[in-house]
């Protein structure tokens, strides 16, 4: 691949952090590779008067798409009328009480027609070939094992890369959930035409098998139908959730983690930037909260509810930002995530995604003042005490803020922004 040229599509300056070094950032559109690629990166910035300047900064590897081939679905003659559902499973190290129950689980399924990739994220030696004894032979599952471990995002990402072609529908499994017996085929019967997520509510109960909520949403509320909120924050859950073959055409390979990124809600997002999502309001299956779980439902669901005298807190990081005295977590965590989806989602998926969603994406890739003053409509309606956004809506407000302040510092000599000028 020769060298080209990219204009920056966003960029800022950062507070220094360090005596004598600025920091900024930018982002750029980079071609499709077919191999692995180390490129050079240089900034040239076009100054006022015609003058310009450059700089090399160093070197970043690329990627192509994902390497691993899908894998060919085992023949079920007895199922052939019903579509057939590739059911992912990521595992690590699991407790093998808890897997060998959710492989009890699948096997049980009303819907018959299906295969489980059981795709292994480095587990210890012995750990490995225990899974191999618990799935007992059965053509059904086929198991993966990699040694290198890449963590849950990853693993998910090459889980449904090996998703057969011939599969209509996947569903996302965890290792140490238990399904209804009904799940797939409820999750296949709630897709419509234009459908390209269903997903379903889910009990939570304790490793003995207490129940301790009918439902999942005893925090907050679900959002399947708000781009613009499920770009904040995430109300699609991965185990139990299922997409359409062809969506991964597009979701794959995933973007680069970080913040508070997860896999599926950049499945989610997708899913209802291209199409929509259907929601079960019932629960299908049985999310056990233990202490070895990556994430449970408390910590998912962090900041939920507006505690009182939150506005308290908000003016204490005021002068923060307009300082700019460091890189607020809220723009790490909360509004960078959100960019990167959106502009990803924008850049693979434009012909596909219907206006009033494009302009969405739009705002949030473009950090424009009409979203802000969308946001600002709910984050500080009065008594609103339980969101789907877990009130990130302010948090990106802030953001915004800090942002336009850095730009601001920048131009007064105070950041690596050129002045009277543009990068690319």
């Amino acid at each position: 691949m020769g060298p080209w040229r990219s204009p920056v599509i966003a960029h800022t300056a950062s507070p220094r952090s360090l005596p004598g070094r600025d920091q900024w950032w930018g982002r750029v559109e980079i071609p499709e590779i077919d191999e692995i690629t180390t490129a050079p990166i240089e900034l040239r910035a076009h100054l006022s008067g015609g003058a310009s300047a450059s700089l090399s900064v160093g070197e970043v590897e690329l990627l192509p798409g994902l390497p691993y081939p899908p894998i060919q679905a085992p023949e079920d003659p007895d199922s052939s009328h019903e579509s057939l559902v590739a059911i992912c499973m990521a595992t690590w190290n699991p407790r093998l009480d808890l897997l060998r129950r959710q492989v009890e689980t699948i096997r049980t399924q009303t819907h018959a027609n299906w295969v489980c990739l059981v795709v292994d994220d480095g587990s210890d030696r012995i750990d490995a070939a225990a899974i191999g004894r618990l799935l007992d032979e059965d053509e059904r599952f086929v198991l993966r094992r990699f040694p290198d471990r890449l963590g849950f995002y990853r693993n998910f990402e090459r889980a449904l890369a090996l998703a057969p072609r011939e599969a209509e529908f996947v569903a996302l499994c965890d290792q140490d959930d238990a399904w209804e017996p009904d799940k797939l085929a409820t999750l296949v019967g709630s897709f419509g035409p234009d459908t390209t997520l269903a997903y379903s509510d889910m009990r939570l109960v304790s490793e003995a098998g207490e129940v301790l909520s009918p439902t999942y949403w005893n925090l907050r509320e679900t959002n399947y139908t708000d781009l613009r909120r499920l770009l904040l924050a995430n109300t699609i859950t991965g185990a139990a959730s299922m997409v359409r073959r062809d969506l991964l055409e597009e979701a794959l390979p995933f973007p680069p983690r970080f913040g508070s990124l997860f896999h599926d809600h950049w499945l989610g997002a997708v899913a209802l930037a291209v199409g929509e999502v259907a929601y079960v309001d019932r629960p299908l299956f049985d999310y056990v909260q233990h202490g070895d779980a990556t994430l449970g439902h408390a910590q998912a669901n962090f900041g939920a509810t507006r505690p009182r005298g939150w506005w308290l807190r908000w003016l204490k990081l005021v002068p923060s930002v307009a300082a700019g005295r460091r890189i607020p977590s809220f723009y790490t965590r909360v509004y960078l995530p959100a960019v990167l989806i959106a502009t990803i989602i924008r850049q693979r998926c434009g012909s596909r995604i219907a206006p009033d969603r494009l302009s969405v994406l739009r705002e949030f890739e473009e950090g424009r003042w009409s979203l802000a003053a969308e946001l600002a409509r709910t984050a500080f309606r009065p008594g609103l005490r339980r969101t789907a956004t877990l009130g990130r809506e302010r948090s990106f407000l802030a953001a915004l803020a800090w942002q336009a302040t850095a730009k601001v510092r920048g131009r007064v000599g105070i950041g690596t922004l050129p002045r009277d000028g543009d990068w690319s």
